[in-house]
């Protein structure tokens, strides 16, 4: 059986804020989701293309683990959505 490196990117709605999480080699990773955002509806549809982003970018073989390591940066919503 051939297991994936990675979970699939959900969506989290907690009560201190929105973020979509997934796991790659067993390190969890989160990202936040416009927060600040009030309507919904429109803060849904940004989860929702951070979620296809990220899920894209891990297919392609994306590690962000390593990733952030190497550099030691932060990376915001819009570097995420960077490449794809």
């Amino acid at each position: 059986m051939n297991r994936s490196i990675y979970t699939v990117p959900k969506l989290c709605k907690a009560k201190n804020g929105w973020y979509v999480h997934f796991r790659y080699n067993g390190v969890q990773k989160r990202y936040n989701v416009a927060n600040r955002e009030k309507n919904l509806k429109i803060r849904k549809r940004i989860a929702d293309h951070l979620i296809k982003t990220l899920s894209a970018k891990l297919k392609k073989g994306w590690n962000p683990v390593t990733e952030i390591q190497e550099s030691k940066a932060y990376y915001s919503f819009s570097g995420c959505l960077e490449d794809v």
